[in-house]
C-alpha cells in the first residue's frame, strides 16, 4: 500500500493521525475525577479542608451506607469538624439516605441527629489515625508547581497527640510528586 507524497488521500491520512493524536492527548489530560467536597475541621481559628473519612469506622460499626447525592460527593455526607483542647469533635452534619418504606428511591437528607439524636457535638473517640489539614494551596508558574500549607495531626481515639505545621511545593509536571499531592489532599471518589 503506497500513497504518492502531496496526494489527496496522503493530506487525509495525514490529517486523520494528527485528530487521533490530539483527541487522544485531551482525553488523558481532561479524564481527571470530579473533585471531591472535603469536610473542614475548624483548629486554631483557622477552617482547614479535610479529605479523610473520619466517618468511616462508626458508619461500617452500625452498618449505615449514605446515598450518593452528587458526582462530587460520592461519600453521601460533608462533615464539620472541630478541634478543641486537643479533641477531635464533630460538629455538623448534612447527609443523604434512601427513605425507607416509601417503595420508590426517595432522596431525604439528614444531619448530626440521624447518627446522633439529641446531640449537637459529638467527641470523635472511635477515629484514630493520621489526618492531614490543608491550610492553603497556591498555584505558582501557570499552575505547574502548587505550594501547599498543611497541618499533620495524629489521633489516637479522638485525641491529637501530635500536630505539626508543614510548607511544601509540588512540582505537577514529575508524577511521583504529582501523586504524593493527590494521596494528600484529594479524597478519591469510592463507591
Amino acid at each position: 500500500f503506497e500513497v504518492p507524497v502531496g496526494s489527496t488521500q496522503s493530506i487525509r491520512i495525514i490529517l486523520r493521525i494528527l485528530f487521533l493524536f490530539v483527541v487522544f492527548f485531551m482525553l488523558q489530560t481532561f479524564s481527571y475525577a470530579t473533585p471531591q467536597i472535603p469536610d473542614t475541621v475548624k483548629y486554631n481559628d483557622l477552617v482547614l479542608s479535610w479529605r479523610g473519612e473520619g466517618l468511616t469506622p462508626i458508619l461500617n460499626d452500625r452498618n449505615i451506607r449514605f446515598t450518593i447525592r452528587h458526582t462530587a460527593c460520592y461519600d453521601g455526607h460533608i462533615a464539620k469538624w472541630e478541634i478543641k483542647n486537643k479533641k477531635l469533635f464533630l460538629v455538623d452534619l448534612v447527609g443523604w439516605v434512601k427513605e425507607n418504606g416509601t417503595g420508590t428511591s426517595k432522596i431525604k437528607e439528614v444531619g448530626l441527629e440521624f447518627l446522633f439524636p439529641g446531640s449537637n457535638s459529638v467527641f470523635a473517640d472511635w477515629f484514630t489515625g493520621e489526618m492531614i489539614l490543608l491550610e492553603h494551596e497556591s498555584k505558582v508558574n501557570q499552575a505547574l508547581l502548587s505550594e501547599c500549607v498543611y497541618w499533620l495531626l495524629a489521633v489516637e481515639s479522638g485525641i491529637i497527640t501530635r500536630s505539626v505545621r508543614k510548607t511544601e511545593i509540588f512540582n505537577f509536571q514529575d508524577d511521583e510528586q504529582l501523586n504524593r499531592y493527590y494521596k494528600l489532599f484529594r479524597k478519591s471518589p469510592r463507591r
